[in-house]
C-alpha cells in the first residue's frame, strides 16, 4: 500500500506503509514452515537406523519421552496462539516420536528377552 503526499510546489512523494510488514510476514511464514520441515525430518534417520540395526544401543528412552511430552505442551501453546506451522510441526513431531518410542520399546524388549 502506498500513500501519496502532495505539498504545494513540491513533487509528490510516495510513501510505502505496509510493504516492509508484508515482506516480514512472508519471511516469518517461510521460516516457520522451513523449521517445521527440518524438525520433522530430523526424526527419520533415527527411525530408519533403529529399524535396520534392530538395536537401541546409544538411544536414550528419556530423550524420546521428554521430547514427546514437550511436543504435547508446545502443541497446546501453538493452538492457543493459532500458529499453523507450529501446529503441524508439533503434530508431526508427536507422530514421529510415537513411532520412535514404539520401535524403541519393541526392540528393547526383544534385546532384554535375548539376554
Amino acid at each position: 500500500m502506498a500513500l501519496v503526499l502532495k505539498t504545494s510546489g513540491v513533487k509528490p512523494v510516495q510513501v510505502r506503509i505496509f510493504a516492509a510488514s508484508a515482506e516480514r510476514m512472508y519471511m516469518e511464514q517461510f521460516l516457520g514452515w522451513l523449521a517445521t520441515i527440518l524438525f520433522v525430518v530430523c526424526y527419520i534417520p533415527q527411525i530408519i537406523k533403529t529399524c535396520r540395526t534392530k538395536t537401541v544401543a546409544g538411544l536414550i528412552f528419556w530423550l524420546l519421552f521428554i521430547s514427546f511430552i514437550a511436543n504435547i505442551v508446545a502443541l497446546v501453546y501453538a493452538i492457543m496462539i493459532k500458529q499453523n506451522p507450529l501446529i503441524v510441526k508439533y503434530v508431526l513431531g508427536i507422530i514421529f516420536l510415537v513411532l520412535c518410542i514404539y520401535a524403541y520399546s519393541k526392540i528393547y524388549c526383544r534385546e532384554r528377552n535375548v539376554d
